[in-house]
């Protein structure tokens, strides 16, 4: 399978971390699947997890969606909020998976109850309206938050894996079964294998969960259910004002506009080394 992991929440990566991701990713995903890495155009610079930047990044999203959906069998969303789903959903035909979705749904086959270890409390409400999406409310015993920056999941990896053993001991010991990582950081690391060694039940990240979840719609040869999210009739309007991003000046403060860097994790590695 192709996937594409698009980058949400930190359009000022350097091509050093693109390599990272990309690398990372493929590695996860093995040789008989491509993972490319690229980031939405249109969005915040950076931000911590919230709605307010999660909102902001859905036109990135659906531009990033209605441009490199053809050229791939999945398209994974690089927010666990899994900000713009639907609407990324109903604009394609290629399979596009919600990294927080999917862990949710994958608990299931893992056991009756779970809990999830976020980075920001700022994320919860997102997540346990996520939670009700997927009718998941009544298995969930908690979520909790570790404080963490996203970089730093990676950077200080030792403080953010005992910090999210801490969460999850207190949620396993409140009668999960199971626990869900949601951040889609935590997947370009050890720390869903690393956590579950060290309190004995089973741990999901993110990402890994989105690629089952794209392995799992090709094997059984389905996709969204046009019931469920209707097919975009008209998507002329939606290209005219996702090009109107391309002709103004976003405030900094708030908002920036960058251009993606190349799609491929062999060109990324190029770049990273000119």
């Amino acid at each position: 399978m192709r996937f594409l992991y698009l980058v949400v929440d930190d359009l000022n990566a350097d091509a050093a971390e693109m390599t990272r991701l990309a690398e990372r990713g493929q590695a996860l995903v093995g040789s008989d699947d491509v993972f490319d890495v690229t980031r939405i155009e249109i969005g915040p610079g950076y931000f911590y997890e919230s709605v307010v930047g999660g909102a902001l990044v859905v036109p990135g999203v659906l531009h990033a969606v209605s441009r490199h959906g053809a050229d791939y069998d999945a398209i994974i969303l690089g927010c666990a909020t899994d900000p713009g789903l639907d609407a990324a959903r109903s604009i394609t035909d290629c399979a596009v998976i919600g990294g927080g979705e999917a862990s949710v749904v994958l608990t299931a086959l893992l056991g009756r109850t779970f809990g999830i270890v976020t980075i920001a409390e700022s994320a919860v409400p997102e997540l346990r309206a996520q939670i009700r999406r997927v009718g998941a409310e009544s298995r969930c015993v908690g979520v909790e938050s570790i404080e963490t920056p996203f970089a730093d999941v990676d950077r200080k990896y030792e403080q953010a894996r005992d910090a999210v053993t801490e969460q999850a001991v207190s949620l396993r010991d409140q009668g999960a079964d199971s626990i869900v990582l949601s951040c889609m950081s935590f997947g370009f690391t050890a720390m869903a294998q690393d956590v579950s060694a060290r309190i004995g039940i089973p741990v999901l990240d993110p990402v890994r969960a989105a690629v089952a979840a794209g392995h799992a719609q090709a094997i059984t040869g389905t996709g969204v259910s046009r019931k469920a999210v209707p097919r975009l009739e008209n998507p002329g309007f939606l290209h005219d004002y996702l090009g109107r991003f391309s002709q103004v000046s976003l405030d900094s403060g708030l908002t920036g506009y960058a251009p993606a860097l190349p799609t491929t994790a062999a060109q990324s590695r190029k770049d990273s080394h000119a």
